[in-house]
């Protein structure tokens, strides 16, 4: 499996209107889209090739990133805030990242279904690419993070954002940390 390849190929056949691009300083810059949302960003520095994109686009008027999906079922069309898609250590690894104002048990609830739907995503599009260029198999590492910008104190009953934890449904693991920080990709990724 050639994992530079599948990057370039990936660069090539996402639509260029949900593509994140690297700013002036080389980093990526996640905003969170909810203008009332205190966690506004979340900055990830990164190394070598990666494509990074966004599925949370305004669907204002015809524009749908699922038009298959009926609108008004509440829930059905909802998607992580970001992914990120690189290489390490010469292993294709897939970033989900969610962006929350605050850590309670609903936001955590709501962010890591969130995260699924990216997941289920990421699945889909590596078995469409697989198809389409006769491969066999790819091999991918998945994790997720959730940033968050909550000014309580956490509890006993809340994880420290320190922990890892792995999400009861997808069997993914993920991470919770403070937003408005600055991180670094591939140590999310020890």
């Amino acid at each position: 499996m050639d994992v530079d390849q599948i990057l370039v190929d990936l660069d090539n056949i996402i639509f260029e209107d949900f593509k994140v691009r690297k700013n002036v300083d080389g980093h990526l810059i996640f905003y969170e889209e909810n203008s009332n949302a205190s966690g506004k960003f979340v900055k990830i520095k990164t190394k070598g090739k990666i494509v990074a994109f966004s599925l949370d686009q305004n669907e204002d008027g015809e524009f749908r990133v699922y038009p298959f999906f009926n609108k008004s079922i509440e829930g059905i069309n909802s998607k992580n805030d970001r992914i990120i898609i690189f290489k390490k250590d010469n292993h294709l690894c897939v970033f989900l990242l969610e962006i929350k104002s605050t850590l309670s048990n609903d936001a955590k609830k709501k962010a890591l279904s969130q995260l699924r739907k990216g997941k289920a995503f990421v699945d889909f599009l590596f078995e469409i690419y697989k198809d389409s260029n006769e491969i066999e198999k790819i091999d991918y590492v998945i994790k997720e993070g959730i940033f968050y910008n909550d000014q309580r104190k956490l509890t006993s009953k809340r994880k420290s954002s320190k922990e890892n934890n792995i999400d009861s449904i997808s069997k993914v693991e993920f991470f919770i940390k403070k937003a408005n920080e600055i991180y670094e990709l591939e140590k999310l990724f020890i």
